[in-house]
């Protein structure tokens, strides 16, 4: 009798996609020895590779051959699982976009920079080696897989001409790097800007402490990475409790906005299981504080981001 073929995860590590896979095989108490782990190397570009564009032809992580599921229990919950995990991958809730656009001023961008020049300038070089193999027939891809790598390529190319700049002031930029530095900032501003609307949305879609009330769901696991990068993106950690979560995300979109704080702290630890001694009954938090403060006591959460949020 044949042996059942493994479930197969292709992930990195620090991927926020890969997260909420990785988060399900927690939940769902996959032992070691029943997943195949293949880490893909974002820093190195083989989420471009050939081989891998076959298995997920965004270049995406988070790919698998046969996953675990957390399903709702009923239509409804079903569709309202959907519509947060359809808001938390629209456009303007994109973490990795919001990731490169994480700076507000010359001091934010150089620290920026610090940080994404290596990895930009690897996934750039990756990219142009794939495109000249390919245009030498050292290695054969079709055409769309080939346009594939041009259109990241110019993607890669846009933000490390600002990144590469970003040692000089703004004032002391002319011509065309003058007015790419002022449409990264204005950029910055709007796509911050919109990610409160996803915010406020999100916000009402949650019942409390987790998505769909007491019971986790695999909307749970989208929106626990994805709020675990908007957290770290906003200087938050992941040892810090709720309400100072929210502060630093809060604080950090700026223009004094502010969550409703609409959600009851002793209900919400009570759902959750959580021991609830010496919290007042008339203290309110908002349900994405409850959330984080629920979504973090969980060995998946525990084990996922063990090392710190990514």
């Amino acid at each position: 009798m044949s042996a059942v073929p493994k479930a197969s995860l292709y992930y990195y590590k620090q991927s926020i996609w890969a997260s909420v896979a990785l988060l399900a095989l927690e939940e769902k108490g996959y032992a070691p020895d029943e997943i195949d782990l293949k880490e893909v190397d974002l820093f190195k570009g083989e989420n471009f590779s050939p081989s891998y564009l076959r298995i997920n032809n965004n270049g995406t992580y988070g790919a698998h051959t046969r996953a675990p599921a957390l399903t709702p229990a009923t239509i409804a919950f079903s569709t309202a699982s959907n519509k947060v995990i359809e808001l938390l991958h629209s456009e303007p809730a994109d973490p990795n976009a919001l990731l490169y656009v994480n700076a507000k001023d010359d001091a934010s961008l150089r620290q920026l920079a610090q940080q994404l020049l290596p990895f930009l300038t690897s996934k750039g070089d990756a990219l142009e080696k794939l495109i000249e193999e390919n245009k030498t027939s050292q290695i054969h891809v079709s055409e769309k897989t080939a346009q594939f790598w041009e259109l990241k390529k110019l993607a890669v190319v846009s933000i490390l001409d600002v990144m590469q700049d970003a040692d000089k002031d703004t004032a002391q930029l002319e011509g065309p790097a003058a007015k790419k530095r002022e449409d990264y900032f204005r950029t910055a501003q709007v796509s911050w800007a919109a990610l409160k609307e996803v915010l406020i949305q999100l916000h009402k879609e949650i019942i409390g402490p987790y998505v769909l009330g007491d019971q986790i769901s695999v909307a749970d696991l989208h929106l626990a990475a994805w709020l675990a990068r908007i957290a770290k993106l906003s200087s938050a950690t992941g040892s810090e409790e709720g309400n100072d979560v929210v502060n630093k995300i809060e604080a950090h979109i700026g223009g004094s906005f502010s969550l409703p704080k609409d959600f009851s702290v002793a209900e919400a630890r009570r759902r959750a299981g959580l021991p609830s001694t010496n919290v007042s009954p008339t203290e309110r938090q908002s349900r994405f504080a409850a959330f984080w403060d629920a979504i973090r006591e969980r060995p998946s959460w525990k084990k996922v981001y063990a090392d710190g949020l990514h």
